[in-house]
């Protein structure tokens, strides 16, 4: 099985990729993240579990845990097929109308396992829901603070609700026996509702307090397709400034000989760090920290949220993938202060461009909301140094870059909820003016041409789910 599933994730790469923006937030590997009202995430967590209940032998589906998932989208439907003990998992998810989704699973066992069984969840964060309804199996409701769900369950079945690490899960039984040559289905309707967060959001910059240097976003450059790399690199080199290249250096060549002392510490130019995982507040200042300790800057060496994503290589073109991308990175630069984030990579390998054959896509070369994001980033003026800045809203991510000498400043935002006007206080009295850019699933670093700054405080609209750049030279 493991074997067609290989197969298959080679035939879906040559599907063309949709440009449509779904509502419901679908990962790779199946799980769904919430429903997107308006750019608000109405947030919960599914996903497909095997095993028995409080047996400590439970499986669920999650990031780099299922070995070769296979992610494809055709129009308003994502389709998710996964393997976990013998059993091969299929999630369609089809888009309805504004507020509804359907969901069709289908379970298919090559085993059987006595005792243990596969179900649906749905984990619901806590504080947010307190109540759960659930009405003669089929109609169930979950309620919370400006949060409202309704899941109609279309066959017979026997959910329940248990409380673990302390959030309420949802559990609906897709397979209550696993047998060799057994099949079970799903369908589902969720319909997803709640109050829309349009407030205003004010941004304090502070610009008396400068951080680290930042020399500009970089990438990685490692050969491995001498017939696609060339001209992704080509073109990533010509549309993007690069402060910073890594390219492989293996460490045979550095020590041929293992058995010898290796006396590298007064080679030691930086702290560097990967982002794939365990990018926690209190993660990233450990790692700003551990730099200062040793008086040397800090570089993301390998920038991007997901190291198993080239099995799964579609989920490059989706706007949620882009969106969680930029949304790490702009944390790390307000957290960190890195000398440089260099991403993984700026070749064919989890290429920001598609087409000419990239992971069997047609067409030609061409940018995706990932490439504008990087772009945007990379436009912050030269020999920057961070900049303090906050926000009184958590939708928004923030962090801002100067040269002060030069009086060339670049704010950049990432707004993860609705459409919301916002004020952006302490620039400088003598600026009055500045371009804003704007990155999102249908603005490609769209020219918002002069920003009108007065007495320090600039006024913008953020679009929903955007990145929002600000620069003033």
């Amino acid at each position: 099985m493991k074997s067609k599933i290989k197969n298959l994730l080679i035939a879906l790469a040559f599907c063309p990729l949709s440009a449509l923006n779904a509502q419901t937030e679908v990962m790779a590997w199946g799980n769904i993240t919430g429903y997107r009202i308006d750019g608000e995430l109405i947030e919960f967590e599914t996903s497909l579990r095997v095993g028995e209940l409080n047996k400590g032998n439970m499986e669920t589906t999650g990031k780099e845990k299922q070995s070769y998932p296979i992610y494809h989208r055709d129009g308003n439907i994502q389709k998710v097929t996964t393997l976990m003990k013998g059993i091969q998992l299929h999630q369609t998810v089809e888009e309805l109308q504004h507020k509804e989704t359907k969901i069709n699973l289908i379970a298919e066992s090559d085993t059987t396992i006595r005792g243990e069984k596969v179900y649906f969840c749905v984990e619901l964060p806590a504080p947010r829901y307190g109540s759960v309804i659930i009405d003669n199996g089929h109609d169930i409701l979950l309620t919370g603070k400006g949060r409202r769900i309704k899941i109609e369950v279309k066959q017979a079945r026997k959910p329940f609700v248990r409380r673990e690490n302390g959030n309420q899960v949802l559990y609906i039984p897709l397979m209550n026996s696993i047998k060799e040559g057994r099949s079970s289905k799903l369908e589902l309707r969720l319909e997803a509702d709640g109050e829309i967060d349009h407030s205003p959001a004010r941004l304090e910059l502070d610009t008396k307090q400068p951080g680290q240097l930042f020399v500009g976003f970089g990438g990685n450059f490692r050969l491995q397709n001498p017939d696609k790399d060339p001209a992704v690199i080509d073109y990533c080199l010509n549309n993007l400034r690069v402060a910073y290249g890594r390219v492989e250096m293996p460490w045979q060549r550095w020590q041929p000989d293992e058995t010898t002392d290796p006396a590298t510490h007064r080679y030691i130019g930086a702290v560097s760090f990967h982002s794939w995982r365990g990018c926690d507040d209190e993660t990233l200042r450990r790692w700003a920290a551990a730099a200062r300790q040793i008086n040397k800057p800090l570089i993301v060496g390998e920038g991007s949220t997901d190291a198993a994503a080239w099995r799964y290589p579609e989920i490059f073109g989706e706007s949620t993938f882009a969106f969680y991308e930029i949304n790490l990175y702009v944390r790390l630069c307000a957290l960190c202060q890195p000398l440089s984030i260099l991403q993984w990579q700026l070749t064919a390998d989890y290429s920001p461009l598609w087409g000419n054959g990239i992971f069997g896509s047609t067409g030609p070369l061409r940018p995706t909301q990932r490439f504008w994001n990087l772009k945007q980033l990379a436009s912050t003026p030269e020999e920057s140094f961070a900049l303090p800045i906050t926000c009184d809203k958590t939708a928004i991510n923030a962090t801002a870059f100067g040269n002060i000498a030069r009086g060339e400043y670049a704010l950049h935002l990432v707004n993860n909820g609705a459409a919301r006007e916002a004020t952006v206080t302490g620039l400088p009295k003598e600026v009055t003016s500045a371009q804003m850019y704007v990155t999102s699933p249908t603005d490609q670093m769209r020219l918002v041409n002069d920003v009108v700054i007065q007495d320090g405080e600039a006024r913008i609209s953020l679009p929903p789910l955007s990145f929002v750049t600000i620069i003033i030279k």
